[in-house]
């Protein structure tokens, strides 16, 4: 079984603009700029078999590449935050993107959550309770971050990754990537 998901890999332009927005973020699990990523779609732990009938369909997934844009940072789970994330607006072509991806996941027999798409890139993983000193320090980063604007940046593959769970944060190793050339 191999725990993998179907994400986006970053530019390095924009894991460096990512890397100083969350410049001395120190709340949670900070995420490391290496494991920046958009995710289209979490498969869980999956046997081979799938994940190669998986592979065969993204072959030819083609969409051509995006451009892509974010704004501000945000929080996952309400009154109780599990995620600080990096806003990715929404771009049609990538909502289509990640439909054609889900779409194929399921062709191969994988079943995935039905959850809304809020495009992000993970800053931070939080405890499930955050105390009031931490929410103070969380709010005060959102408000400064708010309007920060990360430039355009282009994406031209889709990267099916492994999982590995460690002490201090997972690896993520590239399994196949499959081009976004039209």
């Amino acid at each position: 079984m191999i725990r993998a998901f179907l994400a986006l890999p970053l530019p390095d332009a924009t894991i460096a603009a990512v890397t100083r927005m969350a410049d001395r973020l120190d709340i949670g699990r900070v995420v490391p700029p290496e494991n920046y990523h958009i995710t289209l779609a979490y498969l869980g732990q999956q046997p081979e078999d799938k994940l190669e009938e998986l592979h065969l369909r993204l072959e030819g997934i083609g969409t051509g590449p995006l451009t892509l844009t974010g704004q501000g940072v945000d929080l996952f789970g309400g009154d109780k935050p599990r995620v600080l994330f990096a806003a990715i607006d929404p771009d049609p072509a990538l909502v289509a993107l990640r439909d054609r991806v889900r779409r194929m996941v399921r062709m191969s027999g994988i079943d995935l959550r039905h959850e809304k798409f809020r495009p992000h890139i993970t800053l931070s993983r939080l405890p499930g309770r955050v105390d009031p000193a931490e929410r103070t320090r969380l709010e005060a980063f959102i408000a400064r971050n708010a309007g920060v604007r990360l430039p355009p940046f282009d994406v031209h593959e889709l990267t099916l990754f492994q999982s590995t769970l460690r002490d201090d944060a997972p690896l993520y190793t590239p399994l196949a990537s499959y081009p976004l050339t039209g």
